[in-house]
This record gives structure tokens, C-alpha cells and sequence, in this order.
């Protein structure tokens, strides 16, 4: 089993961790009090904006998802003590994954250059906005800024009007994916040579391969295919059909505009008259309608979780299978620092008052 140190915190950086442990990792988080995981600080879970009685921030579904399983170590990184704990335990790491402000891993003395001189089999992932040597390097950001500066929210708004905005967060689950693609690349090389790795992933570009324009095939010099799109709408006002062709290429076969000749038929007739008339097409449906599929519960993908304070919400699963098995997210949430004792020398001064005030779970979840 690999042990996996964790710093960072919102979504892409412990999205990772969360995918790890559910294919068997032990994954210790690195938290600090005064520098606390912004999803640690979401309040209380709501009802369509009501407040639930008796529900605090501990019941809110978003951390539990990224962190069930996880082990919480509190450290102060900012002291002699808390730093020294840190590096042990990094010492002792098979991998560590870290999406901190640009440059903070180097600062606190954890480069991937000083941990591999003493632990040559480390695989380490960082996700950095940008990758170092851009000239805006420096640059923090999340989700929003992700997709900005990476083009995509160019593709997002009809022809001629201002450019809309994607899901807020979808920079996010994009670098986290990436980033764990590439650091199982790292483990598997590991696996063949006892070698670790080091992964650097811009979660900006990570995001620059769902661009159109970029990917648009090529053959003997010239363009191949512009594969235009068209959004159909459908009987279903939560399901639309994203199509590849022009209403112009359409109207001769039904003697009528596309959008008119899809509006008065289910999804699945659109498509299936589509891909017979040899256009690719597929159904686009919201996230919580496509989260509750039959088809997203019979891959197991997604299962109800029950909360006595707040009822059932969704539990999201790694959405491949491993040995024909998906791996399951699953275990208790932690508290803040209730893993400290067990792995902090309990003798150091800072160990020792940081193992006190983790018994505080006052704004942890």
C-alpha cells in the first residue's frame, strides 16, 4: 500500500488524493489551523436555501466527498517543529501530491530535487496554475481562472453574443484528472524501475485539450473537418443533443429547420436518426440528471449516502473500472489533526501543542 502525503486543499489537489485512496492508498492530509482548506470552512448544508435544522459545516457532503477515508495530521509549518514534521514524514512518503501556491512547496524546503536525494523512489505531483518559466509563473488561481486563461470559456455563448461562463468549478475536476493520470503513469514506471518521478501539470493547460480549434485534424497540409456543432433541443427540457453538422446539411433530408424537426422528439429518437443519416451525435443532460442515470447507478459510479441530520445525498465513485471493479471512496471523515499523535513525534514541542489543539474541532468539518 502507498502512503500518500497530501498538501493542498479545495478540489483538484485532494480530488486526487480521494481517487488514491479509493484504489487502496493510505493518504495523510497535511492541514495547518491558521491556513485552513476553504472547503473545511463551507457552512452548514441548506434545503433549496432553508436552513436544515440541527445541520452544521461537519455534515456538508463537498468535503466529506473529497476527504472520507483520509487521515488528518495539523502541523504549523510556519515553526522549526512543525516544518522538521513535515519532512519526516515526507521522508517516509511513496507519494506526495501538492497543489499550494506557485513556488510554496520549494519554499518550505520540500522540492522534489531535495525529498528524491534522500527517498529516490518518490513520485510527487504538483499542480501548479502554470508550469515554472512561464513568465506569469507566479500566478495563483482556481477553477474559474483555469478555464479563462486556458480558452475554453471562448467556446461557451451563441454567435455574436458575450461569452458565457462554464460550471464554475470545472477547471478544477479537469487539472485533478490530469494530474492523476500523469502521477499513475509515474507509480507505474516506479513499478517497472524502482524509480520515482517528478509530474508538474499546469491546470490551466489541462484544460486547452477540450478546445476545438486546437485538435481539428489535418491530412496531406490541409484541414479535414471543421465538425461544426449544433444543440438540439428535445420534448425533455433537461436533455439536449449535441450533433455534428449544419442545419444546412440537415434541411434537405426533413424538409424543415433542424432545431424545429428535434424539438417535438425524445432524445433517443434524435440521436438514432442522426447516427443513421450518418451524423454523430450524443445526448447532453445536467449534471444531476446525468448523476442519477440508470446507467451512472449501474456502473456504480454513484450511490445514495444517508445522513441522519441531512438526508441522502450523492456519493461519487472512480468512474473506471479497476479488475472489473470500480474502486469505492469510502471511510470516516477526519477531523482536523485527529491523525497527529499517530504520526508526529508526540516528545517535540510544536508536535505537542499541535496534537492538543487538534482535539478543538471548532470550524473543522
Amino acid at each position: 500500500m502507498f502512503r500518500v502525503l497530501e498538501f493542498g486543499g479545495n478540489w483538484s489537489g485532494p480530488m486526487v488524493g480521494q481517487y488514491l485512496q479509493a484504489l487502496g492508498c493510505q493518504v495523510i492530509r497535511v492541514e495547518s489551523r491558521d491556513h485552513l482548506d476553504a472547503v473545511r470552512q463551507l457552512p452548514a448544508p441548506r434545503d433549496c436555501g432553508a436552513k436544515i435544522e440541527g445541520a452544521t459545516a461537519a455534515d456538508n457532503p463537498y468535503f466529506a466527498q473529497l476527504n472520507a477515508g483520509k487521515q488528518s495530521v495539523e502541523l504549523d509549518l510556519r515553526t522549526p517543529d512543525g516544518l522538521a514534521a513535515a519532512r519526516a514524514l515526507a521522508a517516509g512518503a511513496d507519494v506526495i501530491v501538492e497543489n499550494l501556491a506557485p513556488g510554496a512547496i520549494d519554499r518550505l524546503g520540500m522540492s522534489y530535487a531535495v525529498l528524491a536525494a534522500g527517498n529516490p523512489a518518490l513520485c510527487m505531483l504538483s499542480m501548479p496554475t502554470l508550469h515554472p518559466g512561464d513568465p506569469r509563473e507566479s500566478l495563483r488561481g482556481y477553477a474559474p481562472v483555469f478555464t479563462g486563461l486556458g480558452g475554453l470559456e471562448s467556446q461557451v455563448g451563441y454567435p455574436g453574443e458575450i461569452t458565457g461562463m462554464l460550471m464554475t468549478g470545472w477547471g478544477d475536476p479537469v487539472g485533478g484528472m490530469t494530474g492523476l493520470l500523469g502521477l499513475l503513469a509515474a507509480l507505474h514506471r516506479r513499478q517497472q524501475t524502482g524509480l520515482g518521478s517528478y509530474v508538474s501539470v499546469s491546470q490551466i493547460k489541462a484544460v486547452t485539450w477540450q478546445l476545438l480549434a486546437p485538435f481539428t485534424q489535418w491530412r496531406d497540409g490541409t484541414k479535414a473537418t471543421d465538425a461544426l456543432s449544433v444543440v438540439l433541443p428535445t420534448t425533455d427540457p433537461s436533455r439536449w443533443i449535441a450533433a455534428s453538422l449544419t442545419d444546412d446539411e440537415w434541411r434537405p433530408q426533413s424538409g424543415e429547420p433542424i432545431a424545429e424537426w428535434s424539438a417535438v422528439r425524445s432524445a433517443e429518437d434524435i440521436v438514432a436518426a442522426l447516427a443513421a443519416s450518418g451524423h454523430a451525435a450524443a445526448v447532453v443532460q445536467r449534471i444531476d440528471t446525468a448523476s442519477d442515470s440508470d446507467r451512472a447507478r449501474r456502473r456504480g459510479v454513484v450511490e445514495d449516502e444517508r445522513s441522519e441530520v441531512i438526508g441522502t445525498w450523492h456519493r461519487y465513485h472512480v468512474p473506471w473500472r479497476v479488475e472489473g471493479r470500480v474502486p469505492k471512496v469510502h471511510g470516516a471523515v477526519p477531523r482536523l489533526g485527529e491523525h497527529t499523535e499517530q504520526f508526529v513525534n508526540k516528545s517535540a514541542p510544536c508536535a505537542q501543542a499541535t496534537v492538543d489543539s487538534g482535539r478543538d474541532d471548532a470550524g473543522s468539518v
